[in-house]
């Protein structure tokens, strides 16, 4: 539907279509071909996403009935950035939760009531991720120049030492005691959190991201990572150094998600291919055409299904649990 965001509920098993909902919002000038680039919650029998202009549905999962929506513009007092919101909602402490302000955004999730705001800073284009630290349960939030973590009981923030983060769209990613975040801008730092202040343990210009985060598997870091370009490379990273094992070319700005000790990556033209994550080298197991057009979107693993879509809208589903496969 042009003009219009659409929100779709469909058979995990067959594609077929259970309910649609669409709402009025064009694409500004600047954006590419597709809608949001925030990620639905389904939680407690409703589905929980947000708009580019920052405006927050709260559906029936069942049935895609409306039952409350809140546009953060009216709701803060602030407007969206330059790229929109692109924060996925997450539910913790009771909260629905918002990269939206300072260092997030907190909504009641039964009818969408402004809970807390942190502040009215420039944020990134990230997604808010739970943790703990010094005992306490925080939210670790990218912000715009440097990783904050929010203390969920009295919402205090503490700041690391700044580290523009610039066009950030991939999520912090925890590491011992430590975050790793990535900036396409400014490239990678790990930001560490044993003490009372967190601090940055060091910064590499070629360890930027974009379109998709790092993952952790047994100890090493793996993500499509460069410096400021569009030729994004898989790469395996030491957390503790920054120091790169290996890097395999040819993804550009895809996305990867981990599977056990596999890596699933679909590149920036449709391709899936298959590594193993393993420090030693880069294998590739398999690989295949899935997809056309550009594939920005993360995919998406469930009982042994992969999911991917590309701008255009096009869905694909494939079969991963049998061996031939």
């Amino acid at each position: 539907m042009a003009g219009s965001n659409l929100l779709w509920c469909i058979n995990a098993d067959t594609g077929t279509p259970q309910w649609s909902f669409a709402h009025p919002e064009s694409l500004m000038a600047n954006q590419f071909e597709g809608g949001p680039t925030s990620t639905p919650l389904v939680a407690g029998g409703r589905v929980f996403f947000a708009s580019r202009m920052g405006l927050v549905h709260c559906l029936e999962a069942r049935s895609g009935a409306v039952v409350w929506t809140k546009l953060l513009m009216e709701t803060t007092g602030l407007k969206p950035r330059n790229w929109g919101l692109n924060s996925s909602p997450l539910i913790a402490d009771g909260k629905l939760l918002l990269n939206w302000g300072t260092a997030g955004v907190a909504l009641d999730p039964a009818d969408g009531r402004l809970v807390w705001l942190t502040g009215k800073d420039e944020w990134s284009y990230t997604s808010l991720v739970p943790g703990d630290w010094n005992q306490q349960k925080v939210l670790f939030v990218a912000a715009a120049d440097q990783l904050a973590a929010v203390n969920l009981s009295d919402v205090m923030i503490r700041r690391s030492e700044p580290f523009h983060v610039g066009l950030k769209g991939s999520d912090p990613v925890r590491v011992g005691d430590g975050m790793f975040f990535g900036a396409n801008e400014t490239g990678g730092a790990c930001i560490r959190f044993d003490g009372e202040k967190p601090t940055v343990v060091w910064k590499k210009s070629n360890l930027g991201t974009f379109t998709g985060g790092a993952v952790l598997v047994n100890g090493y870091l793996y993500g499509i990572l460069s410096n400021k370009n569009d030729k994004g490379e898989v790469s395996c990273v030491e957390p503790e150094s920054g120091n790169v094992r290996w890097s395999q070319s040819g993804c550009g700005w895809g996305s990867l998600l981990a599977a056990g000790d596999r890596l699933l990556v679909v590149s920036v033209r449709g391709e899936l291919s298959v590594l193993k994550a393993s420090p030693a080298k880069a294998e590739i197991l398999a690989r295949a055409q899935i997809l056309g057009g550009k594939c920005w979107t993360m995919p998406a693993l469930s009982d042994g299904r992969l999911y991917a879509r590309n701008g255009k809208g096009d869905l694909v589903c494939l079969d991963l649990s049998k061996p031939n496969n």
